[in-house]
């Protein structure tokens, strides 16, 4: 398997591929990618927890209090930081440094998960941060203003949906990509946590700050974990589950239209 030294970033635009047989026990750099609203960070708590394994937040890195976005060129320059560690869990990565983490990661969890299934949560989470005024992204709040502007993250959920699942699947069809799971739906992604005990029982571990990009993890527990996450994740997926088309097609019609109303 080729790596960079794990001393200096990844030169900027070099792709490192890994192997597919790349042995999951031993993975230490981790992607979650996946539709806005999938439930990323989530994920990437629960493996970091799990696996002692250090996450770091993109919305953290990427927003500045008063929702300030951080300059593409800084973000970058943060992102490298993390990605020359051996090892790290972010929830994200976007186009503009996309580069960076591919250039390293062991491991992708792409969470492709159905339109209406991740609107959904996205909407209950909006709506719940609007009502307990949960702080996000570097001191940050969701207001009923920002979630009904043009830039809402509901907005983009519905500009970025068919992109992502399709570099997810991309991903996944390309012999010379890192290893990728890819989870279809939220109950595929319990069942899978469900599978591991030390995932089913762990609490959320929380992001490592920005100024902690050089602290070291303690007590990790990756001998299994991920491993086993990964095969409850595909015997989710063998399993058949599907549910019926028309109440999709319903439930899409009744967001769709409930979103036009909105934006």
């Amino acid at each position: 398997m080729s790596k960079t030294n794990g001393s200096t970033p990844a030169a900027l635009g070099t792709v490192v591929h890994v192997s597919a047989a790349i042995d999951l026990r031993a993975a230490s750099r981790i992607l979650v990618y996946g539709v806005t609203g999938s439930g990323k960070s989530t994920m990437a708590a629960k493996l970091s927890s799990a696996t002692g394994i250090p996450w770091y937040s993109v919305d953290d890195l990427t927003w500045e209090p008063g929702w300030q976005v951080v300059p593409v060129d800084e973000q970058r320059r943060r992102v490298e930081a993390i990605c020359q560690r051996e090892d790290w869990i972010i929830d994200s990565a976007y186009s503009a440094w996309l580069d960076v983490p591919w250039a390293r990661v062991e491991l992708i969890i792409g969470l492709d998960y159905p339109r209406w299934q991740s609107f959904g949560r996205l909407c209950r989470r909006t709506l719940i941060r609007m009502v307990d005024r949960t702080v996000i992204c570097n001191g940050n709040r969701e207001s009923l203003r920002n979630t009904l502007s043009k830039d809402s993250i509901l907005a983009w959920h519905f500009r970025s949906f068919t992109s992502k699942r399709a570099r997810i699947r991309a991903w996944e069809a390309d012999p010379s990509a890192p290893a990728v799971q890819r989870i279809r739906s939220a109950r595929e992604s319990a069942t899978a946590v469900a599978g591991d005990p030390g995932l089913a029982s762990c609490t959320a571990e929380p992001p490592l700050a920005m100024n902690d990009y050089g602290r070291s993890p303690d007590n990790r527990r990756r001998s299994s974990a991920v491993s086993t996450f990964i095969s409850a994740s595909k015997a989710a997926a063998a399993s058949g589950r599907s549910r019926s088309a028309n109440a999709s097609n319903k439930c899409l019609g009744v967001i769709r239209r409930d979103f036009s109303a909105v934006v």
